[in-house]
């Protein structure tokens, strides 16, 4: 099992928060070292949304990326709908009318609120070097004065969402699970944004995994 915990320290958390950017890392992947070489013939993706945009706009990235990888791949929402899916043994005659061999499927297994402080400070307040005394030390009035120019930026609460999202690679006829990855994801306005950056760690886990080789 190959496991990686690329946690981002909370400075980079922050500033991502601030700049409305997503992130989505590898929390933790696996992948069957026995998969059979020319096993893996054709991928459906089936991304599990409530959003039909998202689930659609998913799929067509993911399918892209997999057929620049040279993997046989197709979208299912064309065959599979939205609202009132088929059950297990009438997907599966679904998708091998459609010549599928293999299934990805992407879902959010979980999400969660998250807290990050961001300590205040204090800029302008300090003793001159060399100022009148030890030390620098420039009397009483000195420190008096000098607290009027001090600026105080008081500690931030920033609370934001995290997702933690699934992704799976069976075999279709026999349900063998070849490869499995898991994200934490932390979303932004931008729903295009959030689905590229998540497509964009998946397929490198993919290529780093070497599961189509």
């Amino acid at each position: 099992m190959s496991i990686r915990n690329p946690s981002l320290p909370l400075w980079i958390v922050f500033a991502l928060l601030l700049t409305g950017c997503s992130t989505s890392t590898i929390s933790g992947s696996w992948t069957d070292p026995a998969i059979p070489a020319g096993q893996i013939k054709r991928v459906a993706v089936l991304g599990v949304a409530k959003n039909e945009t998202a689930r659609r706009s998913f799929e067509d990235k993911m399918t892209a990326q997999l057929k620049a990888m040279g993997v046989d791949a197709q979208p299912t929402y064309p065959f599979i709908p939205q609202h009132d899916p088929p059950d297990e043994s009438a997907m599966s005659g679904l998708l091998t009318s459609q010549g599928i061999d293999t299934v990805m499927v992407v879902q959010v297994t979980n999400e969660r609120t998250e807290s990050m402080v961001s300590p205040g400070t204090v800029q302008g307040y300090g003793y001159p070097y060399g100022a009148a005394g030890f030390g620098g030390y420039d009397g009483w009035y000195g420190s008096y004065s000098r607290s009027y120019s001090a600026t105080y930026t008081p500690a931030r609460v920033v609370n934001y969402e995290v997702l933690t999202i699934e992704a799976t690679l069976h075999a279709v006829s026999s349900d063998t699970l070849y490869w499995t990855a898991q994200t934490e994801t932390i979303p932004e306005n931008s729903l295009e944004k959030a689905i590229d950056d998540l497509v964009s760690v998946l397929i490198k886990n993919l290529q780093d995994s070497k599961v189509f080789n």
